[in-house]
């Protein structure tokens, strides 16, 4: 103990663990040697890139009209992302996941395959697999590095649900809404998003909202405006009729209550599982179509005997 403390470094922060150099601000230290410290911090484009790609998660399929579903959310997400990394390679790529490594080579089997296999069919697979290459794989590379920092996993998941909350806001008031399958089941989606897609990030934007309130560094302030931003979301839930992301919410909700024993008092557990449950059969009873959906779904045996049929 004695050596860390002469070493100075701590085990307070997860910063200091991952980046010990960025932890020692104090120590009088030549210019060159402050500003390669300068290039371990994020700056201003690093949280802007960070932040707006994860609030922009219910955005993505929203362009500009007129360009053909070139210029849009994804496109400045993009953007942010590359100027982002260019302007502080050594923070955002300074480590490489195993999962990217290999959600890479699956990019290269989907092409080689479909080249091999399916030529004549590139436009069904080339544009999900350009996504990936160009968007997704770079994003989670970035936000796998700026996780290392204190306090930006914390600020992540309140821009998440600020984004798809502010998304279920719009959806609850009807702009930018579809029906689905012209309004058969009641079902309705936002910004041309899958319905199922949009469902199951409403889920686990509900699950993360229910972290955030038990969060033990959690503000007071910011513990009230849970709810309200809980029934948002549970409104564009219940709109989008997706059976799987009220699983999600159901789920996730139920596994992680038991993980907050240690720090959140069994009164407050109780407090908050009443409240969500409040919350959620109050939006299901006005808006029953996911309880709909749920009794329409037959027996598996009867799936069984027509699939075979």
């Amino acid at each position: 103990m004695g050596k860390m403390q002469a070493s100075g470094q701590t085990l307070i922060n997860k910063g200091a663990l991952s980046y010990p150099e960025v932890a020692q601000p104090t120590v009088r230290r030549h210019p060159s040697r402050l500003r390669n410290l300068e290039l371990l911090h994020p700056n201003l484009l690093v949280r802007s890139a960070f932040y707006f790609s994860l609030a922009a998660i219910p955005f993505l399929r929203l362009y500009v009209p007129g360009t053909g579903e070139r210029v849009g959310v994804q496109r400045v997400a993009q953007g942010l992302l590359l100027a982002a990394m260019l302007s502080r390679p050594r923070v955002c790529l300074r480590f490489v996941p195993h999962a990217l490594l290999w959600f890479a080579l699956y990019c290269v089997v989907r092409i080689l395959s479909g080249l091999f296999q399916a030529p004549e069919y590139s436009k069904l697979w080339w544009p999900s697999t350009l996504e990936l290459l160009e968007f997704y794989l770079p994003w989670a590379w970035l936000v796998f590095n700026v996780l290392h920092y204190p306090k930006f996993a914390h600020g992540g998941l309140w821009a998440f649900v600020l984004g798809v909350s502010f998304c279920a806001l719009l959806h609850a008031v009807g702009i930018g809404v579809l029906d689905v399958d012209n309004g058969v089941d009641g079902r309705s989606t936002v910004f041309d998003q899958n319905a199922n897609d949009i469902g199951e990030i409403y889920g686990v934007a509900l699950v993360t909202l229910v972290a955030l309130g038990l969060y033990r560094n959690t503000r007071q302030t910011l513990r009230f405006i849970v709810f309200p931003l809980a029934g948002l979301v549970a409104i564009g839930l219940a709109k989008t009729g997706s059976r799987t992301g009220t699983l999600f919410a159901v789920l996730g909700i139920l596994i992680l209550l038991p993980q907050t024993r240690a720090f959140v008092p069994r009164t407050k557990r109780y407090v908050v599982i009443l409240l969500l449950a409040l919350v959620f059969a109050g939006v299901v009873s006005q808006i029953p179509t996911v309880m709909k959906r749920f009794r329409s779904q037959p027996p598996v045996r009867q799936q069984t005997k027509a699939a075979s049929a």
